[in-house]
């Protein structure tokens, strides 16, 4: 198949979809239970790429992968990095379902906490959550 990476099968659209949760599932259990945030990292950028490639870039799945691989930096206080992948999730979220979308609301949410706890600053904080 001409869009397949060296070393990979032709899997289908449903196999890969479940290969992306599969990895999304198992890095929230490296990241929450065994403290493993590099084995986290790398299975969150496993389902984000499989994500794109199944879906494209403006899909929920992807949204929410940002979102996980940002909230994994920010645990680790790479505030920077969290703040440019939350942007991203906040951008597709607001393309695809408007202002009022729970995840929107998630995004702005993330993206105060980083502002409060990267740089103190708090009035920044406080306009995401008005």
């Amino acid at each position: 198949a001409p869009h397949m990476q060296p070393g990979e099968v032709g899997l289908t659209t449903e196999t890969k979809l479940a290969v992306a949760n599969l990895c999304n599932k198992t890095a929230v259990f490296f990241a929450a239970v065994a403290c493993s945030l590099q084995e986290a990292l790398v299975l969150y950028r496993k389902s984000l790429d499989l994500s794109i490639k199944v879906h494209g870039e403006e899909h929920p799945d992807v949204a929410t992968s940002y979102n996980n691989i940002a909230s994994l930096f920010q645990s680790q206080g790479k505030y920077p990095e969290a703040l440019e992948l939350h942007t991203k999730s906040l951008a597709i979220d607001l393309k695809l379902h408007g202002p009022e979308h729970p995840g929107v609301a998630r995004s702005y949410n993330n993206m105060a906490c980083v502002y409060f706890k990267s740089q103190g600053k708090e009035k920044e904080a406080m306009e995401f959550f008005e």
